[in-house]
This record gives C-alpha cells, structure tokens and sequence, in this order.
C-alpha cells in the first residue's frame, strides 16, 4: 500500500512538475510579447517627439522669418514715409519756382530732385511688398506643412493608443500567468513534500 501511495504521489509531482514547466514556459513566452510591446509603445513615443519637435521647428522658423520681415518693413516704411515727405517739399518747391519766381531752371532742378525722390520711395515700397509676400508664403508653407505634420501625429496617436493598449492586456495576461505558475510552483512543493513522505 504505502508502494502505491509512494508512487502515485511520485506520479503527481512529475505531472505538477510538468504543469509548472508549462506555466513557466507560457509565462516567459508572455513577457516576451510584452516586452516587444513596450519597444513599440517606446518607438512611437519617440517618432511622437519628434514629430512634435518639428511641428514646433516649423512654426519658429516662421516666427524668425516674420519678426525679420517686420523690423525691415517698419525699417523700409519709415525710410520711405520720409523720402515721400522731401518728395512733396521739393515738388512745392518746384511748383512755387516755376509759378510764382516763373524760374523754369529752379524749378527744373526741384522737380528733378522731386523724381528722384519718388524712385527712391517706391523702390522702398516696392521691397516692403516683397517682404510682406514673402511673409504671407512663409505663413502659407508653415501652415501646409503643419497641417501634413499634424496628419501624421494624429496617426502615430491612434497607433500609440492601440500598441499601449495591447501592451496592457499583455501584462495583465504575464501578471495573471505568473499568479497561476506561483500557484504551480507551490502545489509542486507540496507533491514533493508528499512523495518524500511516502519514500521515508
């Protein structure tokens, strides 16, 4: 009898024995899973950052390019407002010359000045509505690459949402398979106290 039970008891501890092996195996294949998910959640993570990194990069290039294009333009047009104003001093000039003194050569001279003024002012106007354009098309750029940027980002969200996800159930699942292989482990202690009992 006590043969019997000595191997009936050896039985179980080889079949706990195995479960456990089993558990350990389902247990580390798990984690594995796991862990390839976690490289994932890291991956997109940083593709996130940077992609936000470039979002941010595109908007100060174009804050540096706006800032530049105004302080030329309020350079140009305060330049150019006061070259319009000796403008219309040396046409008055010309104007009174040519009317009231009946000086054509004066006011030949005045008006000369008068012209060369102007080119001067709209050359000025001419470069602060380059500028301003300028402007306008890096707005127009930044906001199309933004808009294609952010696209992006809200695809990589979607993915980062599913992979964490994922990775979640996969720790839970690894947390629950290592309950149930310490629950193993401690049935294959007690089949092998039982057994040792039996040998004795």
């Amino acid at each position: 009898m006590s043969k019997r039970n000595e191997e009936e008891a050896y039985e179980r501890l080889k079949l706990v024995e195995k479960e456990y092996k089993d558990a350990r195996k389902r247990t580390d294949r798990m984690y594995e899973l796991e862990k390839k998910a976690e490289e994932e959640v890291d991956r997109l993570t940083v593709e996130l950052s940077k992609i936000n990194c470039r979002i941010d990069g595109v908007w100060n290039d174009y804050r540096y390019t706006r800032n530049c294009s105004i302080s030329f333009i309020g350079k140009y047009s305060e330049k150019a407002n006061k070259i319009h104003g000796e403008m219309e001093e040396y046409f008055n000039e010309a104007r009174f010359a040519k009317y009231n003194y009946h000086d054509d050569n004066l006011a030949s001279v005045y008006y000369e000045k008068a012209y060369s003024c102007k080119e001067r002012r709209d050359e000025l106007n001419k470069k602060v509505k380059e500028l301003k354009d300028e402007r306008e098309e890096a707005l127009n750029e930044a906001k199309y690459e933004n808009e294609g940027l952010e696209r992006a980002r809200d695809l990589l969200e979607d993915e980062l949402r599913r992979v964490k996800k994922d990775h979640d159930k996969k720790k839970s699942i690894r947390e629950r398979l290592e309950m149930e292989e310490d629950e193993l482990l401690r049935e294959v202690g007690e089949a092998a106290e039982e057994y040792r009992n039996h040998k004795i």
